[in-house]
């Protein structure tokens, strides 16, 4: 590309400097109309491999959009049964049970009454909030301080409580556990559509986690 280039630099400036029956003199000609016929083109044909190259990389680093396809994914039952695998298989399997207990709070919450609101919010808070409960949470101090000051009655009790250990706990399973599934057979197994997966993760997949 560099060569073709050069080259064609090198016929233009001769072109312009010979300026044949003086046509550029006389305004017939513009040489510099030539110049850009010519780079465009070349351009072109130098930069398109790269950018295809680059799109490519990128789609394969983070996919077309990583919070969206992961949604798609956790919208399925296979495909959940799959990134929960996986997610034991990682050894943080607490954060995706915590998005699923806080995605099913906010989906019924305006249906229970009070009582079983504050059921589930203690068994949640129990599960994955407190210090040293039995799946506690990686959290940010704000994220946790936020909740447990709901659970002392220094705030009130609404749907959003967990929404910022939600956004912190989801971030997490995007930015990490996502791009690794994503490398897993786990994954290859549901890119193909494997009909059979239920089969395949009943028969000891799971680890012997109850999906």
């Amino acid at each position: 590309e560099i060569i073709i280039v050069l080259s064609g630099t090198t016929i233009w400036f001769f072109i312009a400097a010979i300026d044949f029956n003086d046509a550029f003199a006389d305004g017939v000609f513009n040489y510099w109309n030539l110049m850009v016929f010519f780079y465009a083109p070349a351009m072109a044909i130098m930069l398109f491999p790269s950018i295809v190259a680059s799109s490519s990389l990128t789609r394969n680093m983070y996919g077309a959009d990583d919070a969206k396809t992961l949604d798609e994914v956790l919208e399925s039952k296979t495909g959940r049964q799959l990134f929960k695998t996986h997610m034991v298989n990682e050894l943080s399997i607490e954060n995706y049970y915590f998005w699923r207990e806080v995605t099913a709070w906010k989906k019924n919450y305006s249906r229970n009454s009070e009582r079983d609101r504050l059921f589930r919010f203690r068994f949640l808070v129990e599960t994955f909030i407190e210090s040293k409960s039995i799946m506690e949470l990686n959290l940010s101090y704000e994220a946790r301080d936020g909740v447990l000051r709901v659970l002392n009655g220094n705030d009130a009790l609404d749907e959003s409580v967990f929404d910022l250990c939600y956004n912190e706990v989801y971030q997490l399973m995007v930015n990490n556990s996502w791009p690794r599934f994503q490398q897993s057979a786990l994954f290859d197994r549901l890119e193909r559509g494997f009909e059979d997966a239920d089969m395949q993760l009943n028969a000891g997949i799971d680890n012997g986690i109850d999906l």
